[in-house]
């Protein structure tokens, strides 16, 4: 929901805590949905998470690993990514990999992601993580899977912070930790990755309860990357 403030646009996430629903963020991430979960039951503690949409932080990163690519011309594609483009490279390796306009083949998105890599693209970094952490086209390995999201929202790609909040979700590469994988995916928020709206939408983290610690998290992890959370704020919301 968008209300004006101030002249400003405002977006709300409202984040309940249910009854029942302890499992939610584990069958979110499981399962990759950022659909809609609901469970029944009486809300006992919600929270607010307001992002100012009209910040450039909030909009969607159409160039970044958590954007919708569409290929119109593969060929022409293919040619300027052989010519050393590592924009062009990157959306070859997604093309690959999703079968977009050609048979899906995740082994050769592996390599097209490399390349993109040593032409310094970030998108690539999150989209090689997403190779390994799933095993597609290369051997699970979380470890590099961390190490290439981490490497990605260093150098400014809203989906490392996202995937940095699956793994630790998950307890892929590091030990499992909810509200750790929460400060991460407000971060990515801040940093416009819409996957990460979407998941917090979800209520996939319904039951955090850490408001406070959650909050020191997203400020540290911010600082380290140098991300702009000025937008952000939590704020307790009334009792249903």
């Amino acid at each position: 929901i968008a209300y004006p403030l101030d002249g400003s646009e405002l977006r709300f996430w409202r984040i309940d805590r249910l009854n029942g629903n302890a499992n939610i963020a584990e069958e979110c991430l499981l399962d990759g949905k950022s659909g809609v979960s609901k469970r029944n039951g009486k809300i006992e503690f919600s929270v607010l998470l307001v992002l100012a949409a009209s910040s450039p932080l909030a909009a969607q990163n159409e160039q970044g690993a958590g954007a919708s690519t569409v290929v119109t011309d593969f060929d022409a594609l293919k040619t300027t990514a052989e010519a050393g483009d590592p924009v062009a490279q990157w959306r070859l390796g997604m093309a690959l990999d999703g079968g977009d306009g050609v048979s899906s083949d995740p082994a050769k998105a592996v390599f097209w992601f490399r390349e993109a890599i040593k032409g310094g693209s970030a998108a690539a970094h999150a989209s090689l993580a997403l190779m390994y952490a799933t095993g597609r086209g290369v051997a699970v390995d979380y470890s590099a899977a961390r190490e290439l999201y981490h490497k990605a929202a260093k150098l400014g790609e809203p989906h490392g912070f996202f995937g940095m909040g699956v793994l630790h979700a998950r307890g892929e590469g590091v030990p499992k930790n909810v509200a750790e994988a929460f400060a991460w995916m407000i971060v990515a928020t801040a940093a416009g990755d819409e996957q990460a709206i979407n998941l917090i939408n979800s209520g996939a983290f319904a039951d955090i309860t850490e408001v406070d610690s959650v909050q020191t998290r997203v400020e540290q992890i911010a600082d380290e990357f140098g991300v702009d959370i000025s937008g952000l704020a939590f704020q307790p919301s009334s009792q249903d």
